[in-house]
């Protein structure tokens, strides 16, 4: 399988990276302003597992940028669920 292009890798990361960080943080402060901040911290968690599970599934296809951005994501999303305790 050759490897996908520079401009879809950018493309697939500019369209799901700020949707996913968006939706994740968007229904953590839900959470959090409803007085559930541990199940804020949890779902946060849940989306660092996602984002990290999705960062593996990218690089072995081939697409190192959106992997590298779903990293990323993975890590912002631990810091913020560890902020929340």
């Amino acid at each position: 399988m050759s490897s996908p292009s520079l401009s879809s890798d950018g493309c697939a990361l500019a369209v799901l990276l700020p949707a996913e960080v968006a939706f994740g943080l968007v229904f953590a402060a839900v959470l959090a302003l409803n007085g559930h901040v541990w199940g804020a911290a949890v779902w946060l968690g849940g989306m660092a597992t996602a984002a990290l599970a999705s960062a593996v599934f990218f690089f072995r296809d081939g697409f190192a940028v959106t992997g590298g951005g779903q990293l990323l994501a993975a890590l912002f999303f631990l810091a913020v669920a560890l902020g929340y305790r």
